[in-house]
């Protein structure tokens, strides 16, 4: 979120602006009510960093004091699959849950902790167990040497990205029908 203060009263509202660089080209994004002292910026790419300016606007003229502020989007991973995303966090803990403010951000996983992971074994015993359709995610785990995963229903897997992979079993998948590698 971006926060202001130091208002004098008289504004019709305030417009943000935002760069990926701090003194880069800075694009309106959003313009605030004259009551609002925050504004939070959504759908920006993972680890990376934006800055932004905030501008008083007084009957549409913008005040000249600006003041650059930056902010960084956690680095997190996004797990589409929401069994996926359970088994992962069941089995390894220390990935955490990725946390904004206190709160939860199911689907999202610690990208520093995914990273460490060499063996992820994620195969389905019971029958009673959800089925895991999609393993979109898997190419975050760069460290990963051991992939076992049955019995599920994904249709395809790309483990092109997991360049330490020695060992993989994608055993009774029985709608497997593309591996990419």
């Amino acid at each position: 979120s971006v926060n202001w203060s130091g208002v004098r009263g008289n504004e019709t509202g305030f417009l943000i602006s935002r760069s990926n660089q701090p003194d880069g080209t800075y694009t309106a994004i959003h313009t605030a009510g004259p009551n609002d002292r925050a504004y939070t910026d959504r759908n920006l790419d993972i680890n990376s960093t934006w800055y932004y300016r905030v501008q008083a606007l007084v009957d549409e003229q913008k005040s000249t004091g600006l003041q650059t502020v930056s902010a960084s989007t956690l680095n997190i991973t996004l797990i589409s699959d929401p069994e996926f995303w359970r088994r992962i966090v069941i089995a390894y803990p220390e990935a955490g849950v990725a946390q904004v403010n206190g709160q939860n951000l199911p689907s999202y996983v610690n990208s520093n902790y995914i990273t460490q992971i060499t063996s992820l074994n994620l195969a389905r015993v019971f029958d009673y167990e959800n089925q895991i359709s999609s393993i979109e995610g898997i190419e975050h785990f760069t460290s990963l040497q051991s992939f076992n995963f049955h019995r599920h229903d994904i249709q395809s897997a790309d483990i092109s990205q997991n360049l330490n992979l020695t060992h993989v079993s994608l055993r009774d998948n029985l709608n497997l029908t593309c591996i990419r590698v």
